[in-house]
């Protein structure tokens, strides 16, 4: 277990290398100089071109990149274009904020959507699951910005119950965490169903039944179990776009997290903020990826069985 677990850490070095190596292709062809954002409008070009050098924006992309690289492995992650203030203090503040929002969103989705596709697929054809399903495709479909700015309109603006925006307790949390959880919560729903109606099909389900099981221990216990591999699959990749949603929902409801940073440093072009909120976002897609493959070896011991090879 712990081999597989090292040599998944290992990989994750060249897939960091190629991410920031890709970024600082990128942001070097992009409109825009570091140097004069810095400095403002006002000054000359002499000064503009002072403070490249002293920047080092004048080297080769594959120098700025090695200097880059060696500072990350000291554990600098450099110094924001803008206010001057270190990366990884900056990261370190907001990186609470979008944490606590992204597992608020993942429970939710969690706790709705396993009991509903579970149901579903118990009852299936009936008015439930036809109205669950229903549902489940709406949430797919609407776009998570567009829920969270109808959310807004009905529930801040027009009933006043919820504010719309910022960090001051639950209710401001209720309209982001909903935003961000309802297309995880509908994929979720619909693959537990489908995986839960092909198991219960299964032989070994007719056999336990024969021998007076009672219904609710065979879903619980035999059905569910291995049910639950097709559905953690789409769990890591649901809690992937959701991590990535936080671009959108924190920008829209004013929420201080790495999701909304990101956005405002792209657009002021603040590379080393822009670097390290993506090194922050692919180090949270790894550990997501890893989670869910050791949960594979929890829900099926012959998975477990081949990690110790």
């Amino acid at each position: 277990m712990w081999k597989f677990v090292a040599k998944r850490i290992l990989a994750l070095i060249p897939v960091l290398l190629c991410v920031t190596f890709l970024l600082f292709v990128v942001l070097s062809l992009a409109p825009g100089d570091p140097a004069r954002l810095i400095l403002g409008l006002e000054a000359t070009e002499e000064h503009v071109e002072q403070k490249r050098e002293e920047m080092g924006l004048n080297d080769p992309i594959g120098v700025q990149y090695a200097r880059y690289i060696n500072n990350l492995l000291k554990g600098d992650m450099g110094t924001s274009y803008k206010n001057g203030v270190e990366v990884s203090k900056e990261i370190s503040e907001r990186f609470p904020f979008t944490l606590r929002l992204a597992l608020s969103g993942i429970c939710v989705a969690l706790i709705i959507a396993l009991p509903l596709g579970i149901m579903a697929a118990v009852k299936q054809n009936s008015f439930f699951d036809s109205f669950s399903m229903v549902l489940a495709l709406l949430g797919i479909s609407l776009p998570t910005f567009w829920l969270g700015l109808l959310g807004i309109l009905l529930f801040s603006v027009a009933l006043q119950w919820l504010p719309s925006g910022g960090v001051g307790g639950i209710k401001s949390a209720i309209l982001p965490v909903l935003a961000m959880s309802m297309s995880c919560l509908a994929g979720i729903a619909r693959t537990t169903r489908s995986s839960m109606l092909e198991v219960i099909r299964s032989d070994y389900i007719r056999t336990a039944r024969a021998k007076g099981l009672g219904y609710t221990t065979v879903i619980v216990r035999h059905a569910l179990r291995n049910a639950l591999i097709p559905t953690l699959t789409v769990v890591g990749l649901q809690v992937c776009t959701m991590i990535s949603a936080t671009v959108l929902v924190e920008s829209i409801f004013s929420w201080p997290g790495i999701g909304r940073l990101l956005v405002t440093s792209i657009n002021d072009r603040d590379m080393p903020l822009v670097l390290g909120c993506i090194i922050v976002f692919t180090v949270c897609f790894s550990i997501i990826n890893l989670t869910i493959d050791l949960l594979y070896g929890v829900v099926d011991p012959r998975i477990k069985a081949q990690y110790k090879k």
